[in-house]
This record gives structure tokens, C-alpha cells and sequence, in this order.
């Protein structure tokens, strides 16, 4: 039957574990637990900016350690409902990510939603390395030992519309333009991180889902199609003067972005861009513009209640569309 996610948390006040809860989504999983009135267990590598973060509050226990620190992954998890995994694309991701599944199904931890990356190119043999990364991880989910019952559903977000925020802070204050290597009117349905966060907390605090949830691999976009050109317009609008796009090339971009971030890293990101300009960057209903309600999505997924603070209203959860 149809999956029934409620935007309300449920009545009954859980614990969960929260790993990269400092993350690009962990921090807003964080948030919405708490707005939820459930208790959150952390885990960070750094105290201080954990503390920076997400601030103190009275149900919030942060847990310093490095994602192979079995003390730490244990008292994370330790007498936890549900957990949430999340970790930066890093050399070490695959082991930490397993180490945390493990970790949570000593607990007895009885439902974790993992972050994922784009499902296009999810795979062992992608030539995209985290993927590959992420489909290994997914199969020690898949494997479950005797005994064990956590049941577990992965995320799989696009593109983060929070990626270009190193427009605003990076090239703009220096420039009128703003460069990738995509095509000006290739559409992209970018999601924002605050969605996944509070989808990933809904799927986490109603156990009457966990079973329907259990083993699926869903792709999460935002309800609306944006392009570059789009982009620009919308730069030029908010600081009132004129942005243009530039389409530069793969090897002008990468090497630009190798200054700011590893360059197996930005090699592996410029295959966003490769998705992204044959149209497989977003999934779900048909072209929509911000601020309008959207069409309803697939089949089997019912609408959750209330409308985003990103300006969205859309089919089946505020400004996220699951595929």
C-alpha cells in the first residue's frame, strides 16, 4: 500500500543518532528532531564546532570522535531508536560509513537513513568515485547479519541548490560572471539541504513506516526546474546589477575548482554536469517555476502537510520530490 510519511514528528518522543551532524544536511536533520521534541545524540570530530553549529540545547548530546572511534560510534548509537548517516566525500568515507552501520546495529538501532548520492551513477564500477563508494556501503546494508533487524532506506539527493552559494561568496564579489561547463538552458531541479534534512528526520520519527521504507533507494530532487541562464537572472535581480552566464570548459572548470577542493574531487564533480546537460538532474512531475504548487508526483508517495519556507508547495514533501 501507499507510504504514509507525516510531516509531524510522531508522539512518541525518540533518540536518535546523528552522524556529519555538523554536514551540508546533518545539521538540519539536527534541527528539525529538535523542533520535533526529540533527543538527538551528535557526532562530530570537533566539540567547538559542533557547539558552533548547532548551538546547546537540553536535548542535544554532542559526541566528539573521528568516524572510526569505536567509543565514540558507541555511545552515539548506544540505546538510540533510529540514526541518520551522513559523511563528507572523503578517502576514508566507505570505512566510516560502514563502521557507523555496524556500530548501529549493535545498538540495536532499529531504522538509519543514509545519505546517498545521484542513483544514475550509484554504482561498484562507476567512474565517479564516491559513488562507488556509496554503492559499496549500500551493499553491507543490504547484508544484514543474523539476527539483526535494523531496517534502513537511503537518500539520494541531485544537486544542492547550496553548491552555488560559491557564486555569491566566490566568484560574483569579484566578477558579473558566473562559469560551468553546462549548457545555458539545461534544467536541473536543485534541491534545497533544509528538505532532505527535515524528509530525513519525518522518515526517521514514524516507525509505522519503517517496514514500507525498508531497502528502498530514493532519488530526491526539488519540485522545480531551474537553468543557468535562470540562474543569472535571478543574481542579477538580488544585487541589481547585470550576471551573465559563461560556459567555459571541463578542464577550465576543474582546474579552477582544484584550487578549492581535491582534484579527484572536482574530476568527480564535473560528472554532475555531465548528467545535468543531457537532462538526467531531476526527477519527478513536470516543469514547474518556484512558488507555484506542483503535479503529484509518483504514484504511492502522499503529500505531507504544509508548505516550505523556500517558497515551495509541492507534491509529496514541501520543496523535496521523491523518485
Amino acid at each position: 500500500g501507499p507510504v504514509a510519511i507525516m510531516a509531524s514528528m510522531c508522539k512518541k518522543k525518540m533518540r536518535v543518532a546523528v552522524a556529519g551532524a555538523t554536514g551540508n544536511v546533518g545539521q538540519h536533520v539536527v534541527r528539525a528532531l529538535l523542533d520535533g521534541g526529540h533527543e538527538v545524540r551528535a557526532l562530530t570530530r570537533d566539540h567547538r564546532k559542533g557547539e558552533e553549529i548547532l548551538g546547546k540545547h537540553e536535548r542535544l548530546r554532542l559526541v566528539e570522535g573521528e568516524g572510526d572511534d569505536a567509543g565514540a560510534l558507541c555511545t552515539a548509537c548506544i540505546k538510540c531508536d533510529a540514526a541518520f548517516l551522513a559523511c563528507a566525500n572523503c578517502d576514508e568515507q566507505q570505512e566510516n560509513e560502514v563502521a557507523f552501520i555496524d556500530a548501529a546495529r549493535s545498538a540495536g538501532v532499529e531504522f538509519l537513513v543514509k545519505l546517498g548520492t545521484i542513483r544514475q551513477y550509484t554504482s561498484i564500477d562507476s567512474d565517479v568515485v564516491y559513488a562507488r563508494r556509496h554503492a559499496a556501503v549500500e551493499e553491507h546494508l543490504a547484508k544484514t547479519p543474523p539476527k539483526c533487524h535494523m531496517r534502513w532506506v537511503v537518500l539520494s539527493p541531485n544537486c544542492f541548490m547550496s553548491n552555488h552559494l560559491a557564486d555569491v561568496f566566490g566568484s560574483l564579489p569579484a566578477s558579473s560572471t558566473i562559469s560551468y561547463p553546462l549548457d545555458e538552458h539545461a534544467p536541473a531541479r536543485l534541491v534545497d539541504p533544509r528538505d532532505v534534512g527535515e524528509l530525513a528526520a519525518a522518515m526517521l520519527t514514524n516507525p509505522e513506516n519503517y517496514d514500507a521504507l525498508h531497502g528502498r533507494k530514493l532519488d530526491v530532487s526539488g519540485p522545480a526546474e531551474v537553468t543557468m541562464g535562470e540562474l543569472a537572472e535571478l543574481y542579477s535581480e538580488a544585487l541589481g546589477r547585470p550576471i551573465r552566464f559563461e560556459r567555459v570548459s571541463v578542464e577550465k572548470w576543474v582546474a579552477a575548482a582544484s584550487h578549492h577542493i581535491p582534484a579527484w574531487l572536482a574530476e568527480d564533480v564535473v560528472k554532475n554536469f555531465e548528467l545535468w546537460n543531457a537532462g538526467g538532474a531531476g526527477c519527478g512531475g513536470p516543469r514547474n517555476r518556484p512558488g507555484r504548487q506542483g503535479a503529484a508526483g509518483r504514484a504511492g508517495w502522499p503529500a505531507l502537510a504544509g508548505p516550505s519556507r523556500r517558497g515551495w508547495h509541492y507534491f509529496p514533501y514541501r520543496g523535496a520530490c521523491l523518485c
